[in-house]
């Protein structure tokens, strides 16, 4: 799946269409400064905007992806720049790889909204943040193999047996249950932050000057790994960073896995005396 070439492509089915980069990003619901980026090759948008992409400049998906296009990837050629580089040399939280023969089905899965939907699903299931999730084809899999990997380590591999309609679901099932499954070692400090922006701005009062002023990120992230192993939701994030607060200021706590059993005990006696 040639990505290189993703931005050029984007600017002329764009200006084929006569719009400006303020019209495109207003029928996107994004800024103009976002496309101006994904057109310059400096970022790409969340997979989960692909298929929007294509309705509004009334293309195939395989069109923007460039799957036919073929390109002479020299380094000459200015394809392959420092930016592209550099965007490779971090290990993604969660990335899914797969063989030749699998890239239609994901092609056409991404034009739907199941990563959406099973985001959703599993956050109101367990609480937890399921983080961008990079998807790309690999060569150097066979054809019908796919991968889910989480910062470089291999969480899980399948050869599948056929190619079906039903293909693209069953691997987005996998890949959301490999990551409920393994999520403490998925969580990291930025999607942290993520849930804890979010408390404060629902729930104003309940993390402010508390987190990160007093508590770190590291300390929650280290507290929502620990409840995360012993099989346990992180749904109610605010009894979670009220009893966290408790055993940290008050208590003068700062053992991670004594302060996970006080907040598995509290929360297990509430739900007790709530049935």
């Amino acid at each position: 799946m040639d990505m290189n070439n993703f931005g050029e492509r984007l600017a002329v089915y764009r200006q084929n269409k006569n719009m400006t980069q303020e019209e495109f990003a207003s029928r996107m619901g994004v800024t103009a400064q976002a496309v101006s980026k994904w057109e310059r090759g400096q970022s790409l948008p969340d997979i989960g905007l692909i298929n929007s992409i294509s309705n509004i400049l009334g293309i195939d998906a395989n069109e923007i992806f460039g799957i036919t296009a073929k390109a002479d990837m020299t380094e000459k050629d200015g394809l392959f720049d420092q930016k592209k580089l550099l965007s490779n040399i971090c290990a993604e939280p969660v990335k899914l790889t797969f063989g030749k023969d699998i890239i239609p089905a994901i092609v056409e899965g991404l034009k739907t909204k199941l990563i959406t939907d099973k985001r959703l699903q599993i956050a109101s299931l367990y609480g937890i943040l399921i983080p961008r999730i990079r998807i790309v084809d690999d060569n150097n899999l066979n054809d019908k193999e796919f991968q889910i990997i989480s910062y470089d380590r291999v969480l899980y591999r399948e050869e599948l047996d056929l190619i079906n309609d039903s293909v693209y679901t069953y691997i987005m099932e996998k890949l959301f249950q490999i990551c409920t499954a393994n999520y403490a070692a998925i969580i990291n400090k930025h999607m942290v932050k993520t849930l804890i922006d979010n408390l404060k701005e629902n729930y104003p009062g309940v993390a402010d000057e508390v987190i990160p002023e007093k508590i770190s990120y590291l300390t929650v992230q280290r507290v929502l790994e620990g409840i995360i192993m012993k099989n346990q939701s992180i749904h109610n994030l605010i009894a979670i960073i009220e009893i966290l607060e408790e055993e940290v200021l008050t208590k003068n706590n700062n053992n991670v896995n004594a302060i996970v059993e006080e907040i598995l005990r509290v929360i297990n006696m509430d739900q007790r005396l709530t049935k």
